[in-house]
Order: structure tokens, then C-alpha cells, then sequence
């Protein structure tokens, strides 16, 4: 992820990834769409990402030992 985050900023490239970790995808990105079911349920700044958003796009609430890193 470093590799992207070093290409999108020395050469300005738009990286787009796909990525189910919710705990990377906040790190890294500064953007999140959510997709359900074939649907943007979420378009915007990580920023916005709350429990809800999370509910909105996963189904349901994510307990802290699904994040990646949480022993």
C-alpha cells in the first residue's frame, strides 16, 4: 500500500483499489465508495465513514476484532 501511496503522490496517478479491510481503506484512502448488492450506497471522504455508513454498506455493524491489526 506504501508502493501506491509513494506512486499517487511523486506522479500524481489515480490509484482505484478494491479492498473489503475497512481499517486499510481508512488509512489509505481518501476516498470510499460503498457498494451493496450492485448499489453506491456510499460515495465520499473517509472522513464520513461512521458506524452507520458501515452498517449501510456490510449489513451490519463491524466488531473491533474484524479489523486487521485487532488481536
Amino acid at each position: 500500500m506504501n508502493d501506491f501511496t509513494k506512486i499517487n503522490r511523486d506522479f500524481g496517478i489515480t490509484i482505484i483499489a478494491n479492498m473489503h479491510h475497512v481499517d486499510l481503506a481508512l488509512k489509505y484512502a481518501t476516498r470510499i465508495i460503498g457498494i451493496r448488492d450492485g448499489l453506491v450506497v456510499f460515495d465520499g471522504p473517509c472522513t464520513e465513514i461512521n458506524d452507520d455508513i458501515l452498517v449501510k454498506i456490510y449489513g451490519r455493524s463491524l466488531a473491533h476484532n474484524e479489523l486487521l491489526g485487532v488481536e
